[in-house]
């Protein structure tokens, strides 16, 4: 894990041109939690917010950029990357799990 977060964090500034690399890497990255992945989510998020469409009807869409097939692809993946942290809790955590009240 900390040999592939170098190299996503040594890659972050060419990631841009790859919506798949930006996806996966923020999952990576994700699991990690530390200062890493705050530089990461930070990074990536304001670089994805600022490539939206402002205006028209595709407004909130992307246009593709790098390998990604189209805009609807774009848009998904795109999508996807911004709330990896809000579907998935981080695998390797400090904190303590919570753990359910069992039905009697």
């Amino acid at each position: 894990m900390t040999e592939g977060m170098k190299y996503v964090m040594a890659n972050l500034g060419g990631a841009k041109n790859d919506s798949y690399f930006l996806y996966y890497a923020t999952q990576v990255m994700h699991n990690v939690p530390g200062t890493e992945w705050e530089t990461w989510n930070q990074t990536t998020r304001n670089y994805l917010i600022s490539m939206q469409i402002k205006e028209g009807c595709a407004a909130g869409s992307w246009a593709p950029t790098g390998h990604t097939a189209g805009p609807v692809m774009s848009t998904s993946i795109h999508a996807l990357t911004l709330e990896v942290y809000y579907r998935h809790p981080p695998i390797y955590s400090n904190e303590q799990k919570i753990e359910l009240p069992k039905k009697e």
